[in-house]
């Protein structure tokens, strides 16, 4: 968490808005939250104005057509099948530490911090 706090930090504070229809080829100035924290007081580019962008259907849908692609199906699917038997593991272990082991609730629980 501290990591995650740490760059998120760093983005929020360095990295300007890269995508073209907003920042164009970096020419336009960027503005509210599309510009980095510690360059809000700096001009240093022509305004020109931010052309509004229009979404579709497509454009949400377009990433689950790479649900078709045989290499990333295959991918997805083994990633699946992995984490499916974990869950089961994990779900039938609790019981099997209760009662062969004799371990109580907050126990069984630290032991599952490791593979958190």
């Amino acid at each position: 968490m501290i990591l995650s706090t740490v760059v998120l930090a760093a983005v929020v504070l360095f990295l300007p808005e890269t995508l073209r229809t907003i920042a164009g080829n970096g020419s336009i100035e960027l503005t509210g939250i599309h510009k980095p924290i510690l360059q809000m007081g700096h001009s240093e580019l022509k305004h020109e104005p931010i052309q509004s962008v229009r979404f579709s259907w497509n454009d949400i849908l377009a990433p689950f057509k790479f649900l078709f692609e045989k290499d990333v199906f295959v991918t997805l699917l083994f990633g699946a099948v992995v984490y499916a038997v974990f869950s089961m593991v994990s779900a039938s272990t609790t019981s099997s530490l209760k009662k062969i082991y004799g371990f109580d609730d907050v126990l069984v629980g630290l032991l599952f911090l490791p593979n958190g």
